[in-house]
């Protein structure tokens, strides 16, 4: 069956170039940013990846950083055309050449990257190979599963600052679902838009090998703090985090000394503290992050139950 969705013009797309703010979406972030239980939504959202993080140091090559989740998402929206059959599916020019259009990275680390994931049993080859077809690839049970339990751990944090995650958790295990939503993230990725680049300052943490994942730490050491405790800062074991995020000690150091050099955190004899600066940048970012998820969400829903009234019987 065609795909109820309307097909995304690529060539518009990226005449119009890089998106700082989803159109339409100005409103939900505002409301979500000034929602009193975005912290709690933060923390849970925070807590929940660094465990997943510090759990399987392989995760960090698929997910690292910026562009590895980008290729992650690539291969997960290419799949879900051929899904849909609205289009030939993921292969390995397909996938270099979307990641490659906008300028995110070369086509050697993009070749690289789809490598790794094949050789690490995240694709696998779809039928036997067709001498002069390409051959296409779609993502294993394990990346379906990663896919499943990250957006698991998004939406239960999104229900805490908007009613579309509840309605998507509720919805987590169809696989219906999932295709939907990953399909929608090719639209994201082709326009150049980035939820996370809605707060420039970050740019220290976002494109740098295991960078997100110790800025994530940073700040929920801050937050684990009480209230009134939290100008004087907190320790940050350097070995420890650098142990977690499966990253050297020495890379550690140097985001951290780039941070404090940013005005991000600011460094003491033995203790770090979080400045208003980088509390801004998360709660945007977030912010924006959340409202995506959740417009997202909704139109997977929405699109779903399209399809299902096409189905029915005398239609």
């Amino acid at each position: 069956m065609a795909s109820v969705l309307v097909e995304f013009d690529e060539g518009t797309a990226a005449a119009a170039g890089p998106m700082l703010v989803a159109p339409g979406l100005e409103g939900e972030i505002d409301a979500i940013r000034s929602h009193p239980a975005l912290t709690r939504a933060i923390h849970e959202l925070f807590v929940t990846l660094t465990q997943q993080q510090a759990g399987e140091g392989l995760r960090r090559f698929v997910l690292g950083d910026k562009a590895r989740r980008l290729a992650f998402w690539t291969a997960m929206s290419l799949d879900a055309e051929r899904k849909v059959d609205c289009g030939p599916g993921l292969t390995v020019n397909r996938f270099c050449e979307h990641l490659t259009a906008h300028g995110e990275m070369s086509r050697g680390r993009a070749r690289a990257i789809f490598e790794f994931m094949r050789h690490t049993g995240f694709l696998t080859r779809v039928g036997e190979a067709v001498r002069g077809k390409a051959v296409v690839y779609e993502p294993s049970e394990r990346m379906n599963r990663l896919c499943a339990e990250r957006l698991a751990f998004g939406m239960t944090a999104l229900a805490k600052v908007s009613p579309s995650g509840t309605a998507a958790l509720a919805r987590i295990q169809n696989p219906a679902f999932l295709t939907g939503f990953a399909r929608l993230a090719r639209k994201h990725i082709i326009s150049g838009f980035r939820p996370l680049d809605s707060a420039p300052a970050l740019a220290i943490f976002i494109g740098r090998d295991g960078g997100e994942y110790i800025a994530m730490h940073l700040y929920l050491a801050h937050l684990d703090l009480p209230p009134e405790a939290r100008a004087a800062g907190f320790a940050f074991n350097i070995t420890k985090i650098a142990g977690l995020t499966h990253v050297s000690r020495s890379h550690v150091s140097t985001l951290v000394r780039d941070a404090a050099e940013a005005g991000l955190i600011e460094r003491g004899p033995q203790r770090i503290s979080v400045t208003a600066k980088f509390e801004d940048a998360v709660a945007q970012s977030l912010a924006t992050t959340f409202a995506t998820m959740a417009d997202m969400a909704r139109t997977a829903i929405a699109d779903m139950a399209r399809a299902a009234m096409a189905e029915m019987p005398g239609r």
